[in-house]
């Protein structure tokens, strides 16, 4: 599914839209609703319904331990291995942490122990450098952990080292500060873990050492509070690590600690319990550390309890049916790793849905098509 935005000068109503792709995410469609809404009737009805051909996708899993990133077809059920350069010999990968795709196709790499963001190109994973600014020497940058691009296109970093979130020009890596109040000084931010944007187009980020989810203005980084019930005392939320919107709009947190997945309610914050299956008593869940949606109707859960040192070692990837939260099995532990998975830590799919170029140019008629009717409707009223 395609999720598209209008660059619109909010000053001149007049001014034509011009759409384009702004990122594919087939684990959270419900993203896509809500920028579809912002374009108008036309351009959601577009968003909301078209489905690009499907190509092949690709699990990939940061494997912190041996730094590496590694490559799993869940639909044959093959592992791949390294992707392309993602490691250290190649790349001085150090502790990979966070994955996520950016608006070019390139997967964007955590560099936990190097405080860098590593790029690699998102099919081949050749090496493509540091991303700009984003490393401890330009832009103080130490632990980045979670990434994402926000609607403006810009790349938000979680800073685990100074409590903070950072913001990077999206396109050249250019330090563009921190955001708003994301920072302890601004909110009693502790160790911002991962980070997400939601349906209301704000930021909520996982800040680990005071077990939080905290809300930041998507624009302005204005701190809005903790998010409803996502705090210890109301719903055992202990160091919460992967953060997700799932297909049902609610908010899906990962408790390390206490073993769990967490479901709250997405607009309110609402607590809605434990996550079917997923935790310790019913699938020996253990560490869990990030969490994503895919499009075969799972959620995949990284566990790994390298934080409890007294423990024998469990890395494995899990998966739960995305609607009751049956654990549907262990889809990657060392035994089917040729010994390499070693702490897993962020998750990603390969981007599935790739627009053929007369689909694009459709979509773009309909922008065109929506703004000619809004124009013509004012025009109607001023006569």
């Amino acid at each position: 599914m395609l999720v598209l935005r209008t660059q619109n000068d909010l000053s001149n109503q007049e001014t034509a839209s011009t759409l384009q792709v702004l990122d594919r995410l087939p684990e959270n469609p419900v993203v896509g609703r809500w920028i579809g809404r912002s374009l108008g009737g036309a351009i959601a009805f577009a968003a909301i319904t078209f489905v690009a051909p499907q190509a092949q996708a690709f699990l990939l899993t940061s494997s912190f331990g041996s730094n590496q990133v590694l490559s799993y077809d869940e639909t044959t059920g093959t592992f791949l291995g390294t992707f392309g350069q993602a490691n250290n010999l190649d790349s001085g990968l150090s502790g990979p942490d966070g994955l996520t795709f950016g608006l070019d196709g390139n997967l964007y790499v955590s560099s936990f122990l190097s405080s860098e963001i590593l790029k690699y190109d998102g099919v081949t994973g050749e090496f493509l450098g540091i991303f700009g600014d984003a490393s401890n020497t330009n832009s103080g940058l130490v632990n980045p952990v979670g990434s994402t691009f926000g609607l403006d296109g810009n790349l938000y970093v979680s800073s685990f080292g100074t409590n903070e979130v950072l913001k990077y020009d999206g396109m050249t890596g250019a330090f563009l500060g921190i955001f708003g109040d994301a920072s302890d000084a601004g909110s009693g931010l502790g160790n911002p873990d991962n980070l997400t944007f939601g349906l209301d187009g704000n930021l909520y980020v996982s800040s680990f050492a005071t077990d939080e989810i905290l809300k930041y203005d998507g624009m302005t980084g204005a701190f809005l509070g903790i998010f409803g019930d996502a705090f210890n005392a109301a719903s055992g939320l202990d160091n919460p690590t992967g953060l997700t919107f799932g297909p049902d709009g609610n908010l899906y947190v990962t408790s390390y600690f206490s073993d769990e997945v967490l479901r709250y309610d997405g607009t309110t914050g609402a607590f809605l319990g434990v996550f079917g299956d997923a935790s310790s008593t019913n699938s020996s869940l253990n560490g869990p550390f990030n969490l994503t949606f895919g499009a075969d109707g799972f959620l995949y859960v990284s566990s790994s309890n390298f934080l409890s040192p007294n423990e024998d070692p469990v890395d494995r990837v899990l998966r739960y049916d995305s609607v009751t939260g049956a654990f549907a099995g262990v889809v990657l532990d060392p035994s089917n790793t040729n010994g390499q998975l070693s702490v897993p830590a962020g998750l990603v799919f390969t981007p599935e849905s790739v627009p053929e170029p007369s689909v694009v140019l459709g979509l773009l008629g309909l922008g065109a098509w929506g703004v000619s009717s809004r124009r013509l409707h004012r025009q109607g009223r001023s006569s």
